[in-house]
């Protein structure tokens, strides 16, 4: 390798295994990895303690589940929706969500560097754990709201773009055109984004100067972290088309229920069918709370394979491709 003018990224055998272990041949978290080797680390991450890490888990998935199951049912009640009362509770319930996911996301953080330093998972305790989290959560939550803005501004823009009123074939097609470019702008807005959270997280700079670190160090590689945003992306919709269906189902019927009444035919429903759409509800977004573990955990290993990468670069000062 070191007779080598360049280090080429796209083969996994390229950095030996000595490089990727420490002096006690631990495996590091600072390594080359390939997309399909950070998506497979995750799941490996995810399912060798599998049982323990939920149980661990447990106290923020609980409520984070309450509170996704009861914005889905105000959400899916069109009568409930004709309140404005109801619409600001909708707004606190998602604060609510996102205040308590980012806990979660904290703890997964912190179960993943305690993973990697080799610690003995069985020996983690709530209070050893949750006692280390919370120094991280306001970075994660302020990351969050920054994701947010930016998801709001990148939909916002393109349902101006939409709503612009063009007759004519030809105004149509410019207007399309105009969607697509802001789309790819979209893209190259948020994507790259998805790396400055680990950034934020495992690295040593202060809050902003991380998030742009993390998001220059993604649009840096934006191949890598867009194929692997892709299919993460593909797995979580896919998994939550699964867990969902029940609820989805449920949805329609409260749909369908809610708008017979406001004209005045009411649709005749089990007296306890409340208590098993909520019951429902509740068991559905509590299975759709562990993708957090699918979006959080394979980023933070395609983090730590960017960040090995410079570091390389710099020992080595060759060029990276």
């Amino acid at each position: 390798m070191e007779n080598q003018d360049v280090i080429d990224r796209d083969d996994d055998n390229v950095v030996s295994e000595e490089m990727n272990a420490d002096e006690s041949g631990k495996t590091v978290f600072y390594k080359y990895r390939g997309v399909g080797k950070c998506i497979s680390n995750g799941i490996s991450f995810l399912t060798d303690h599998f049982f323990r890490f939920i149980r661990l888990t447990l106290p923020v998935s609980i409520p984070l589940a309450v509170l996704l199951a009861a914005y889905s049912y105000i959400a899916c009640d069109m009568s409930m929706m004709q309140s404005v009362s109801m619409r600001y509770v909708l707004y606190g319930l998602f604060l609510a969500a996102l205040l308590v996911s980012s806990v979660q996301q904290g703890v997964i953080f912190r179960l993943l560097e305690l993973y990697s330093d080799k610690a003995d998972m069985k020996s983690i305790t709530y209070k050893s754990l949750y006692k280390t989290v919370w120094g991280c959560v306001g970075k994660v939550l302020g990351c969050n709201l920054v994701s947010v803005v930016i998801g709001n501004i990148v939909i916002g823009m393109g349902l101006l773009i939409w709503l612009i009123p063009m007759d004519g074939f030809e105004l149509n097609i410019v207007k399309m055109i105009l969607l697509g470019i802001w789309l790819l702008v979209g893209a190259v807005m948020y994507i790259p984004y998805e790396i400055s959270m680990p950034a934020l997280i495992f690295g040593k700079k202060k809050f902003f100067p991380a998030l742009w670190y993390g998001y220059v160090l993604g649009l840096k590689k934006i191949g890598k972290v867009m194929a692997l945003f892709i299919v993460l992306l593909f797995l979580v919709v896919i998994l939550l088309a699964l867990i969902l269906s029940p609820a989805i189902v449920i949805a329609m019927m409260h749909h369908s229920a809610s708008s017979s009444l406001l004209v005045g035919d009411a649709v005749s429903l089990p007296d306890n069918f409340a208590v098993y759409s909520i019951l429902i509800l509740f068991l559905a977004s509590f299975f759709s709370t562990l993708l957090i573990w699918v979006q959080c955990v394979p980023m933070s290993y395609l983090y730590a394979s960017l960040e090995y990468d410079v570091e390389e670069q710099k020992k080595n000062e060759l060029p990276v491709v």
